[in-house]
């Protein structure tokens, strides 16, 4: 069953939705073997280099910017925690 979904997944439209919800609100940088030129396509940007990219957004955002690390994205579900 794994190698069937691995070689067969197809995006459904939920998923998709989910994820451009998501970008409404953060950016989203996939570390990927997915191609960049796919990636553009699909309004997301891909780095190969997750730590300039860390330090990158860093920079960009403060020390004190709230950035998530995900190594295993497609599969987690991340919950934030409320900060009152």
């Amino acid at each position: 069953m794994i190698e069937h979904i691995q070689k067969e997944f197809v995006l459904g439209g939920h998923k998709a939705a989910a994820i451009a919800m998501v970008m409404q609100k953060a950016t989203v940088i996939l570390y990927s073997e997915l191609n960049p030129e796919l990636m553009r396509k699909i309004k997301m940007e891909s780095t190969q280099n997750p730590q300039e990219t860390l330090e990158r957004l860093m920079n960009q955002y403060g020390q004190n910017a709230s950035i998530i690390a995900m190594p295993y994205g497609g599969a987690t579900l991340p919950i934030l925690a409320d900060k009152r």
